[in-house]
């Protein structure tokens, strides 16, 4: 999770303003029993909290969840502020 917090502060304004009314969710694609993907919601953030915080959550959900073997590796992440 040191990765993910690393690219989450990076994109995050610098300016406390622009921070007003921001949020971001962290979540993991995983695969349904169906065999289709869907989104686990790991945590969320909004201006005023602490990102640690979310991002420790975020890391406790991750580490609950059914893992793959899988050959390579992926990250996607969107960001909206």
């Amino acid at each position: 999770m040191a990765g993910v917090r690393r690219f989450i502060v990076k994109h995050l304004p610098k300016d406390g303003i622009a921070l007003e009314g921001a949020s971001l969710v962290i979540s993991a694609e995983v695969r349904r029993r169906s065999g289709g993907i869907g989104r686990k919601r790991l945590a969320t953030w909004c201006s005023g909290e602490e990102i640690q915080v979310a991002i420790d959550r975020a890391a406790s959900e991750w580490v609950q969840l059914p893992k793959e073997e899988w050959k390579g590796s992926a990250v996607e992440a969107e960001i909206e502020i």
